[in-house]
């Protein structure tokens, strides 16, 4: 093999270790099967947009609680992650694609407008941005306590905006910037912290 062609295959294999394939393969099942109990595989009695609205309403909520709970759940119950800031990026990056997925083709059998479409899209995207900002705080972290309480904020969060009066997408942009600086701060202070020395 010449030195060029092994040097592409380190490249691509360094690639493909950047990327979260247990998220993409669970997502995509949980996505599934959001669709599937969301909207079911039978047609209704009389199809017309009208008559899907429920279900296009279940699927989404379906997928929020993915976003919500089974996401964090997943990533903090591993073992501390080496790279906690650049893991949760990777992961935010998947589940935005993986929502786009889901979230657009939904125009096709529901009477929403690109503008409704967008607005929720954006305000999916901004919770991920929050969670994402937790993860990165809380992957590197041996603590429980640590660990626990990002995943109270996650649910935390959930719940604040499924008790709001309105979706509040710039409102909750806002705290995603914050959290995400907050996020990336902690985690490269915990790098920077000394280790104690054992003796």
């Amino acid at each position: 093999m010449s030195e060029p062609t092994a040097l592409a295959y380190a490249d691509l294999s360094e690639v493909n270790d950047m990327v979260p394939r247990d998220l993409v393969s669970w997502g995509a099942l949980w996505l599934g099967a959001s669709i599937a109990f969301g909207i079911g595989v039978s047609a209704p009695i009389e199809p017309s947009l009208n008559s899907y609205h429920p279900a296009v309403l279940r699927t989404v909520v379906l997928c929020a609680t993915g976003l919500i709970v089974a996401w964090p759940l997943l990533r903090l119950s591993e073992a501390p992650c080496p790279t906690p800031v650049r893991s949760s990026l990777l992961d935010l990056l998947t589940v935005a694609c993986l929502l786009q997925l889901v979230l657009w083709p939904l125009r096709l059998i529901s009477s929403w407008t690109v503008a409704e479409v967008a607005s929720l899209d954006a305000m999916l995207l901004a919770h991920a941005a929050c969670i994402c900002g937790l993860l990165a705080w809380a992957r590197g972290s041996r603590l429980g306590w640590e660990r626990a309480l990002a995943m109270f904020l996650c649910l935390l969060s959930g719940a604040a905006h499924a008790a709001a009066a309105a979706p509040g997408t710039a409102e909750t942009w806002a705290l995603a910037a914050v959290l995400l600086v907050a996020g990336v701060a902690a985690s490269t202070l915990r790098n920077l912290a000394p280790v104690p020395s054992e003796g």
